[in-house]
């Protein structure tokens, strides 16, 4: 009964990603997803799992198949999609929760993701280890979380990923009607609007464009952890400095997760994403750093830089493209 709503509901999706470009076809997803349930969890505690977040469209695909380069770790796969994994309906969209918050629903919700008492064809369709102990969590929908998950679960190692916001807002954009922003969903989580949105207010509602919406969208879901959550306590790392000097940023990584990174993983390095469009700059055989200038111009840049300001991510992000900042 699983594998049958799962083949309706990839056959219902699959003419909208096609006409996106992901390179996965439906019959390659549906028989990942079968393969990716042949393993046994061997893995109990929080401590074994490695939780990977970002904004969507960020390169955390990607930088997972990095860090899993040699299959050590059982792979989850978005976990926060509400419609694919019961245990998580709890949440809301662009869900906040303030560190302190002990609410038996959420924590026990986001136990059973950490601890790896779930399994599903969409959460496993990309894992390939058959008898893990160590697990890796892939979301891009649990930004605002992020320092009420780390509160939680304080011996989990975390990870989040920042991509320069014009490279993700087009990215996204790409897609268009099927990759909608609603700013008023944020605007309506009143505790993050008391700790941390309330003075931006009038800048978010002022929003005039989709280009500006999607800006918006970044600063806010990267703001909250990067404001709330103890400096050191999560490593950030940065999509461009994988593209630049992988050597450095990859080092860095490893080094916080407890362990080398050996020769073996520039091979890696080279390959796309399962979530790769057709038309991406890595296909084309272009710079993902900086590709998105030849479809955003300079004034659209200025105004992204001047809503990174209102948050002061601007200390992170210029005009160039390359982070400002090491760590």
């Amino acid at each position: 009964m699983v594998f049958l709503r799962a083949l309706k509901r990839w056959r219902s999706k699959w003419p909208s990603q096609k006409q996106s470009g992901i390179r996965d076809s439906l019959r390659r997803e549906f028989a990942a997803g079968v393969l990716g349930q042949l393993y046994v969890d061997l893995g109990s505690h929080e401590r074994n799992t490695v939780f990977l977040a970002g904004t969507a469209r960020s390169g955390t695909t990607w930088v997972s198949s990095l860090i899993n380069y040699r299959n050590e770790y059982r792979f989850i796969h978005e976990p926060m999609r509400r419609d694919r994994l019961s245990v998580t309906g709890v949440f809301r969209p662009r869900h906040y929760l303030r560190a302190d918050d002990r609410d038996p629903r959420y924590r026990d919700a986001m136990q059973a993701i950490v601890r790896g008492r779930i399994r599903s064809i969409w959460v496993d369709k990309y894992n390939r280890k058959v008898f893990p102990k160590k697990r890796l969590v892939r979301d891009v929908r649990s930004n605002l979380l992020l320092p009420w998950i780390h509160s939680t679960f304080p011996e989990m190692r975390m990870i989040l990923l920042l991509r320069h916001p014009c490279a993700v807002a087009h990215s996204q954009m790409k897609f268009g009607e099927g990759w909608p922003i609603d700013l008023s969903r944020f605007l309506a989580e009143p505790e993050l609007m008391e700790d941390v949105l309330a003075p931006h207010r009038d800048q978010i509602e002022g929003a005039a464009s989709k280009f500006e919406e999607h800006i918006f969208a970044w600063c806010i879901e990267n703001v909250v952890p990067l404001r709330l959550l103890p400096q050191g306590e999560i490593h950030v790392a940065y999509y461009e400095n994988f593209v630049t000097k992988p050597l450095d940023e990859l080092t860095r990584l490893f080094a916080f997760l407890g362990s080398e990174v050996g020769d073996d993983v520039f091979e890696a390095l080279q390959k796309p994403s399962h979530s790769t469009r057709k038309d991406s700059a890595v296909v084309r055989a272009e710079s993902p750093v900086d590709s998105w200038k030849r479809s955003i111009g300079p004034v659209q840049t200025k105004r992204a830089m001047q809503i990174l300001g209102y948050f002061e991510l601007d200390r992170i992000y210029g005009e160039d493209g390359l982070p400002r900042v090491c760590d």
